[in-house]
């Protein structure tokens, strides 16, 4: 256990972590979605304790870099 959460524990405070999705290839768009990273970041999240404060999204134009 990290000394954050040993801290955070003591004071009966779940870390707040913010989730980042991207992709930058038609590839990564069509298959690797968005909703999924952000899937399995939450599932991420909800095992380890962390609360959501907030997420972003990026889906850069691969024809426009």
């Amino acid at each position: 256990m990290t000394l954050l959460k040993k801290v955070m524990r003591l004071k009966n405070e779940k870390v707040k972590v913010y989730l980042y999705t991207r992709v930058s290839t038609l590839m990564q768009i069509d298959g690797y979605s968005l909703d999924a990273q952000k899937t399995k970041m939450k599932a991420f999240c909800d095992y380890n304790g962390y609360e959501i404060a907030g997420n972003m999204r990026m889906q850069e134009d691969p024809e426009n870099p």
